[in-house]
């Protein structure tokens, strides 16, 4: 009896590190190619709005495109005077594709 509950068990621990690993798949996403890409940012307040204005935070491409890596920065001074609260944070990263397929068509006429 004991031998099948140490089976058991193995089995068990066999099918932990099974269902492990393919949590650990899931997570390793490709980066997403920002060349030619444009990238927006928005904080969003308590009332769902958004509170700070174009301009307001910097956005950097950090290092290679292909790399995917964007630094948003925003001074203290933007952030120090709003109220306490939850606010939500919205990266949006858009392709001109159909510009870039322009571009080739008239290349080709």
């Amino acid at each position: 009896m004991r031998h099948r509950d140490h089976d058991h068990d193995r089995q068990r621990h066999g099918e932990k590190r099974r269902a492990k690993a393919a949590r650990a798949d899931c997570l390793m996403i490709q980066p997403l190619d920002l060349t030619d890409a444009t990238v927006s940012w928005r904080l969003i307040g308590p009332t769902g709005l958004p509170v700070l204005e174009n301009g307001d935070a910097t956005i950097t491409i950090v290092g290679a495109p292909s790399a995917g890596i964007v630094r948003i920065a925003v001074p203290n001074a933007k952030t120090a005077t709003l109220p306490a609260g939850v606010y939500l944070d919205a990266l949006q990263v858009s392709f001109d594709r159909l510009a870039t397929l322009d571009r080739a068509n008239s290349c080709c006429r």
